[in-house]
């Protein structure tokens, strides 16, 4: 028998750039295929049929303290005995194509850092695997079990959804740059353009600021678990928000999706995927391929940094082109 493990940490996104390499270490000869991650990370690969052991660890919960590097280093030499391969992604995306703030080339010029991410992470992640003669034919996956479909089912049908045009906003990610400070504006106007426009508002408490109450619109921030969430991207026709594991997630499904790119570029995330609207920020140091924490020499607006700040009108070109694409659907 042939195994592989495979161990990454981190956001949601970080983990849904590499959903695929489970059913693609199947389809290359490996028979059983071990997944390690943290708690976001087991949130986007539950009921993986090509996943035969999902293992949950986050090195951010031990007690009171982080694990040191050397202990973690004992922690994959102990797990990974029995293995033909162990496939660690630690800093696989952050570090090698994202410059973090602890490192020299997160203070270089733009066009350096532009080389330095000019990838795409499916592509990063098939490569880390080994399989290079796979890049540009991968794209994330996502299974939900039959509870889960039927709860999705069971809500859209005692909302009435069916002939409406859906819309999922989500308000906020992980970090400053992901906060959709101008989504009340676009929901004023999208509302006002389309007469059968629902408008569903996600993310976390902290999000509700960036959104707004009213009869056609459903608010769902900090009432919805995050994998529940993404299931209902698949259900709407169209999911509009800041580069976010929400996003991505969308883009998986193959909604037509406006996945709103700050310091990451459409190639980095969207470029393979079907129904695709997104958009680049128009800020000059927009996509800057760093990850920031504190935002250090990041030029700003309102306390937020300048690349959330898009030209409405051309997001709302995109709704139009969702909005014709289900038209012709229906007809």
């Amino acid at each position: 028998m042939k195994k592989v493990l495979i161990s990454r940490y981190g956001a949601y996104g970080d983990v849904l750039h590499c959903s695929h390499l489970p059913s693609l270490f199947k389809s290359k000869g490996y028979d059983y295929v071990a997944f390690e991650t943290n708690h976001k990370g087991y949130q986007v690969l539950l009921e993986n049929p090509d996943i035969d052991n999902l293992i949950y660890f986050d090195p951010l919960d031990n007690g009171q303290n982080r694990f040191s590097p050397n202990r973690l280093a004992a922690h994959w030499n102990a797990i990974s005995e029995g293995y033909d391969f162990f496939l660690n992604l630690v800093n696989s995306l952050e570090r090698k194509y994202i410059a973090m703030e602890d490192m020299p080339d997160y203070y270089m010029d733009d066009i350096h850092r532009r080389k330095r991410g000019d990838v795409n992470y499916y592509d990063a992640m098939t490569l880390e695997a080994g399989f290079d003669e796979e890049v540009g034919t991968q794209h994330g996956k996502l299974f939900f079990n039959d509870k889960e479909n039927q709860i999705i089912e069971d809500w859209l049908t005692k909302k009435e959804l069916k002939d409406k045009f859906v819309v999922l906003i989500n308000l906020a990610g992980s970090s400053l740059q992901k906060k959709f400070t101008q989504a009340k504006e676009l929901i004023y106007m999208i509302l006002e353009s389309y007469s059968d426009a629902v408008l569903i508002t996600t993310g976390d408490e902290s999000s509700k600021k960036y959104s707004l109450a009213g009869k056609r619109i459903i608010n769902l921030e900090g009432k919805w678990p995050f994998r529940q969430v993404m299931h209902l991207a698949k259900h709407v026709n169209l999911t509009i928000g800041h580069e976010s594991g929400m996003m991505i997630a969308s883009n998986i499904h193959g909604t037509p999706t406006i996945q709103l790119m700050t310091s990451s570029s459409l190639r980095n995330h969207p470029n393979y995927c079907e129904n695709d609207l997104s958009l680049q920020s128009p800020a000059r140091c927009s996509p800057c391929n760093r990850g920031p924490y504190r935002f250090v020499g990041c030029p700003s607006k309102g306390g937020l940094p300048v690349c959330v700040y898009f030209d409405l009108s051309k997001i709302m070109r995109n709704v139009e082109k969702a909005y014709n694409a289900r038209t012709h659907e229906l007809q």
